[in-house]
């Protein structure tokens, strides 16, 4: 994978956004055979806060859970889709130097987006809660294997 920036994303750095700051933004571009076939980010974050929607003072945060937290988003080119690439570069992603003080990463998913939650439980990641959250989105995580800090 390369490295790249993502322009305004990294404004969100050193910001608080829905109960965590954000501390790292990480964008990478997947090649196979020297050819881009997807993209990944992880935003980093000093917690996990399990949003709830929004109150009159911010946001409403149901549960925090205190592990650094890589909030990941995938694409894949449609024409390289059911081909393990997705999971291999979430993968990827998870065992990157980069990213070595993550110790929970954590991805929000359209329900109907089967494709996607299927490319995340191959990546190893465990729906977190039966019961969608706020915006009616299922969660995933996964706690990186020797990083927990507790």
């Amino acid at each position: 994978m390369a490295g790249g920036d993502a322009g305004n994303a990294e404004g969100a750095v050193g910001t608080d956004f829905r109960g965590a700051r954000q501390t790292a933004a990480d964008h990478f571009l997947a090649l196979a055979d020297g050819v881009p076939v997807g993209y990944v980010d992880c935003g980093t974050f000093d917690r996990c806060a399990v949003y709830g929607g929004e109150g009159d003072d911010g946001p409403i945060v149901l549960e925090t859970i205190e592990a650094i937290t890589g909030a990941i988003a995938f694409t894949i080119d449609p024409a390289r889709r059911r081909q393990g690439l997705a999971t291999s570069m979430i993968r990827a992603l998870i065992d990157h130097p980069d990213l070595s003080t993550v110790e929970l990463f954590e991805a929000g998913v359209e329900p109907e987006n089967r494709p996607s939650r299927r490319t995340l439980e191959a990546a190893g990641f465990h729906l977190r809660s039966a019961e969608p959250d706020c915006e009616e989105m299922p969660y995933y995580e996964l706690w990186a294997p020797d990083r927990r800090a507790r």
